[in-house]
């Protein structure tokens, strides 16, 4: 499991999906933002990004959560 934030300084957290899928394409990819980007995560979502995440998460275990949902 990768988790890759959408904003990144200096980087596109988009560029990084996607050359991360090219590499690995069953790679699951959680994707995380802090920020109200909604085109950006429908974007990720349809490149391939299994979910996003929101931050800052509302509960401590919403990581582990979003892993055990790959789970089932």
């Amino acid at each position: 499991v990768a988790f890759v934030d959408i904003i990144l300084p200096g980087m596109d957290g988009l560029a990084i999906l996607k050359a991360l899928l090219a590499e690995q394409p069953q790679l699951p990819v959680i994707m995380m933002t802090g920020y109200d980007v909604e085109d950006m995560i429908r974007l990720a979502l349809h490149i391939g990004a299994i979910e996003v995440l929101h931050k800052p998460f509302e509960h401590p275990n919403d990581i582990l959560h979003a892993v055990e949902r790959l789970r089932k």
